[in-house]
């Protein structure tokens, strides 16, 4: 019996680079026969369509890829009828995000190349929304054993992209959180080779960026053996215990040569299943606040220990406290002087008074340095 056939070919290379000519032939009788639907009816198909998560159809070989036929399980998962789909030209491209068209038609090369084609754009619903559509094709023969068709697969995946561009932009939020945190931060896995850092722990560990730290051990870095040593000891026995140390101090010599002091905690780091598998790091740089701690301390003991007598002022100048040394060579105890206006040392009565007191301290220091005693 006669039929009408189209021939189309396609110029690519094969794998070698050598250019070759793809010929197919299309059989155009089914699509040509007047009063003939594209999408037969089927209710029993249709039944087990209802409920496949997948749409099923097949199209033309050449753009705009008219579908020839698609099940009817349409409807339930972006809204249009089957008719619709098959009957309006162009109704596939023009539902196409204007974003992701180019893209999706120039995909079909490799549907010709390779007999299958796997790709992802985003589509529009019946009621205006765009959904992402996971759509997978494949060349199979045609039913003639002479000619080929395109057989496809759609399915809606916008939840499932909708999770992962929210885990991506978590993840993303997690590395600018870490990278910019006034801290130094690491991790390791179980035999001490590091797995990341953030780009303060590079610049104190000598190394461009994080990423040049991966897979080396401490020996690789710019501290001290000894100093690399103690911080392996100190991960070994974060991991051996699955125990936490947290907010102890330690030092670490920076690649300048200079000496800082940190506040480290280390916390094993575990599988999804409870599983130790390295360390994590975090310090903070403690220096100045060391500095101005110690001298906190030494100001403290020379208030406390000296043998100058010390008054201390409030804004209004009047007394808040007094050191021993005040209360040994004045005579004065704190209760005596405090709310006070050190001014009071100049009247007569308080003057005399601390003259004699502050003579007689002369006199006992004398005797003392003599080695005579003093009762």
């Amino acid at each position: 019996m006669p039929f009408e056939a189209q021939l189309q070919c396609i110029h690519q290379r094969d794998e070698t680079g050598d250019p070759i000519i793809r010929i197919f032939r299309i059989d155009m009788m089914q699509s040509r026969q007047p009063g003939t639907s594209l999408n037969v009816p089927n209710s029993r198909e249709d039944y087990l369509f209802s409920f496949s998560p997948v749409i099923v159809y097949t199209c033309e070989v050449f753009s705009p890829y008219t579908a020839k036929y698609i099940s009817a399980n349409l409807t339930k998962i972006l809204g249009y009828t089957a008719d619709e789909f098959l009957t309006t030209p162009n109704f596939w491209s023009d539902h196409l995000h204007p974003e992701d068209r180019d893209r999706a038609f120039a995909n079909f090369s490799l549907l010709y190349f390779a007999g299958r084609l796997l790709h992802e754009y985003r589509f529009q619903h019946q009621d205006g929304s765009w959904k992402w559509v996971r759509d997978e094709l494949f060349m199979i023969p045609g039913m003639s054993g002479n000619s080929i068709e395109v057989i496809g697969y759609r399915s809606d995946i916008t939840e499932s992209r909708e999770k992962e561009v929210a885990l991506s932009e978590s993840r993303n939020l997690l590395k600018t959180i870490v990278d910019t945190v006034p801290a130094g931060i690491f991790w390791k896995d179980k035999e001490l080779h590091y797995l990341g850092c953030n780009p303060n722990f590079a610049r104190d560990a000598g190394v461009e960026s994080p990423q040049d730290i991966i897979g080396k051990v401490d020996y690789d870095l710019s501290w001290r053996r000894e100093q690399a040593e103690l911080y392996r000891n100190e991960d070994r026995q974060v991991i051996d215990s699955g125990i936490p140390k947290l907010y102890y101090e330690e030092s670490l010599n920076t690649p300048d040569g200079k000496t800082i002091w940190l506040q480290t905690s280390r916390i094993p780091l575990r599988n999804t299943c409870n599983e130790v598998i390295g360390v994590l790091g975090i310090y903070q740089d403690i220096t100045e606040q060391k500095q101005s701690n110690d001298s906190m301390r030494l100001a403290t003991a020379i208030y406390q220990f000296g043998n100058e007598a010390i008054m201390v002022t409030d804004e209004n100048n009047l007394i808040m406290a007094v050191n021993p040394a005040f209360t040994r060579i004045t005579g004065y105890e704190l209760a005596d002087v405090v709310g006070k206006n050190p001014r009071i040392f100049q009247s007569g009565r308080h003057k005399n008074l601390l003259r004699e007191n502050v003579a007689e301290t002369s006199s006992r220091r004398s005797l003392a340095r003599r080695g005579l005693g003093y009762a």
